[in-house]
């Protein structure tokens, strides 16, 4: 086909989705990130615009762009951590305020990559706050877990569930492809501003080594399937919503999910390369993986005797 016309199926599909997800997301609901008691959405612009002594920087500020966080920058958010931690609305209600800044806390450090020294000073900083916090000690113990397992440069923990039709899979199934996992509901206003991004997702990668996959948090089956029929989400999805608390999921609580909608993007091997891309930010983000999983493939075959290149840059 033209690429003429290409560009210009792809621009309008854009546009379409971009006008169906701008209704979702003023006449639906307002985006709705952290839910840090399974109960209630957290709006962090407005919590920002509410409170403006929220410590942290927006997380777009803390971007490297691929590139380690420096000393200063990770110093600066233990710092802010500690500082928050010590406010007296903090000890108010600390289970709730201390899994806030805590949220808030690991998605500036999902922003960047850390350096193994950088991981060790974290994780040390952590276990000392659950030492000091005993009583809260699974809070820090919990994002301990995230910055050991969920950040960038991390290979994403295996997960292991049934789809719709009680088939079993799991993430590892999909080594060799570029995979995008979205932890979402229907139930979830932001989560349903996705969806056109998604069906366009679906239609720029169809021929591409790529997998969308789906962590589903509707407390009713029959709801995430109908969802998945009325808005032709054509992806492999595993139904989590089975628990008690229906964001309580154990797929959930395996990657310390407290916001939806959480969206994951790993490389062929299974590496967290991007976390928290949305709308057509996620779009880019897969194509520039695939595209660099196709270089790495060329490279690969005209030079048989060589590392891949992710493996010599990090010597």
């Amino acid at each position: 086909m033209n690429r003429l016309v290409v560009a210009f199926l792809v621009t309008l599909a854009l546009s379409s989705a971009l006008a169906s997800a701008l209704y979702y997301r003023t006449a639906i609901e307002p985006d709705a990130f952290p839910v840090v008691d399974g109960s209630e959405a957290v709006d962090e612009t407005a919590a920002a615009d509410a409170r403006p002594d929220i410590g942290f920087l927006a997380a777009a500020e803390y971007n490297t762009g691929g590139e380690p966080f420096n000393d200063a920058a990770v110093d600066s958010l233990m710092a802010t951590l500690d500082e928050l931690l010590a406010r007296p609305e903090t000890a108010e209600d600390f289970e709730r305020e201390a899994g806030l800044h805590l949220w808030r806390y690991s998605t500036r450090l999902a922003s960047g990559y850390l350096t193994p020294e950088q991981d060790t000073r974290v994780l040390a900083h952590l276990e000392q706050l659950a030492t000091a916090h005993a009583e809260h000690a699974e809070l820090f113990e919990n994002t301990g877990f995230m910055v050991a397992n969920l950040m960038l440069g991390k290979e994403a923990p295996n997960i292991v569930g049934n789809d719709f039709e009680d088939l079993p899979f799991e993430l590892t199934d999909y080594r060799g492809k570029i995979v995008a996992i979205v932890f979402t509901g229907h139930w979830c206003g932001p989560c349903r501003s996705e969806y056109p991004y998604q069906r366009l997702l679906l239609e720029v990668m169809d021929e591409e080594d790529f997998a969308l996959l789906g962590v589903n948090s509707d407390g009713e089956l029959q709801v995430a399937k109908d969802a998945k029929v009325e808005e032709r989400l054509d992806y492999r999805t595993w139904w989590d919503g089975h628990a008690e608390e229906a964001t309580d999921g154990p797929i959930a609580n395996l990657y310390n999910v407290s916001g939806w909608p959480t969206i994951y993007v790993l490389d062929e091997n299974g590496v967290i390369r991007n976390r928290g891309a949305r709308h057509e930010k996620l779009i880019t983000v897969v194509k520039d993986l695939v595209a660099e999983m196709k270089r790495n493939r060329v490279e690969d075959l005209t030079l048989p005797d060589a590392k891949p290149v992710r493996e010599r840059e990090a010597r």
